[in-house]
């Protein structure tokens, strides 16, 4: 593998100490303080003109009492973790078809309780301007027009890939955290773990893929440059962390293979992602979080109505506040520049 800082490629590397973990909130969390959670959780309304990113992450700080689960602390040991049966909001409205929260979503529970479960897991929460409006909570549900789209805004097939993967390792959303509120024909998410995906690859295909020779596009929810799609210097999709872990950046359908050799090994990663994908199916009120470098996800074409929310988080961002210069308090940055390092 070839180490971020450059090194030569090295073999070895180390792997997660444990399987993806599913737990059931009725038989990890007492059913009285799960309804806690939503009637404190409904009863918040944002104040105007205030930064609601910062009111979001403060109000869920108070409400971490009521979901306390200590299996979520283990995270950085397992590629993800799935929490089904959590509390939501007792009313929706119909799906968004425009990207942005529906102004008639009258209560706030769902987003609370994204962010909740990210703060349990000792993560921090973060939003980049030029994503989704710099909203810390994302909307991912079919947008009128883009249904072919091989995107969150689309209804096709999306390919697997890892978010943000023209940024680098230190700026990219290490953690994605992604809840169901509406999932009619139980759509499918599918997530490829790093480890499995190696386990199916020869050493002669890695040694490639650990090298410069690949180019990443940015992705179309990114607003830069008058939605201009930029490519990156050449790169290598599998690298190592400074922990000796693999790690990966690279969408399937739009990463750019520089030389034969290059796309060879890049059909052969396609073909062991596949091999290695493991559905998972989001119901309303189940969350998946999930390794964003050290896994890859995808999802089956909709059918009905689906509507998830997804939030970005690392597990420090001083690297962040380092390259952008930002107050960390709101954990909102612009990413506009960083795309060029």
């Amino acid at each position: 593998m070839q180490k971020t800082t450059g090194q030569h490629p090295d073999p070895k590397f180390t792997q997660f100490r444990h399987s993806p973990l599913k737990i059931y909130a009725k038989t990890a969390i007492a059913a009285s303080k799960l309804e806690q959670f939503r009637e404190q959780a409904a009863i918040f309304q944002p104040v105007k003109d205030y930064d609601l990113n910062l009111q979001l992450i403060n109000e869920a700080k108070g409400l971490l009492q009521f979901l306390d689960t200590p299996n979520l602390s283990r995270l950085s040991d397992l590629p993800y973790i799935e929490i089904h049966g959590l509390p939501t909001d007792c009313s929706l409205p119909s799906p968004p078809r425009n990207g942005r929260r529906p102004d008639d979503k009258q209560t706030w529970v769902s987003e609370l309780l994204l962010l909740s479960i990210a703060l349990l897991a000792q993560l921090h929460p973060l939003a980049y301007q030029e994503v989704k409006n710099g909203d810390l909570i994302h909307q991912i549900a079919p947008i009128s027009g883009q249904e072919n789209s091989t995107s969150s805004a689309g209804r096709v097939y999306f390919d697997s890939h890892t978010d943000l993967g023209i940024l680098r390792l230190l700026y990219r959303p290490e953690y994605l955290a992604l809840l169901a509120l509406v999932n009619q024909k139980s759509v499918a998410t599918f997530l490829s773990v790093l480890d499995d995906v190696i386990a199916r690859l020869p050493s002669s295909v890695l040694q490639t893929l650990s090298q410069p020779r690949f180019r990443f596009q940015s992705p179309e929810v990114m607003h830069i440059w008058g939605g201009k799609i930029i490519a990156s210097e050449p790169r290598p999709i599998i690298a190592q962390d400074d922990h000796g872990a693999a790690v990966v950046a690279a969408n399937l359908k739009t990463t750019i293979a520089i030389d034969s050799k290059a796309s060879t090994a890049l059909a052969m990663l396609q073909q062991a992602v596949a091999e290695a994908a493991r559905p998972v199916i989001l119901e309303p009120g189940s969350v998946v979080i999930f390794n964003n470098l050290r896994c890859l996800h995808g999802r089956s074409a909709i059918n009905g109505e689906r509507w998830l929310q997804r939030l970005y988080a690392r597990r420090s961002l001083e690297h962040l506040v380092q390259a952008t210069g930002s107050n960390p308090v709101n954990a909102t940055f612009s990413i506009r520049d960083l795309v060029l390092e």
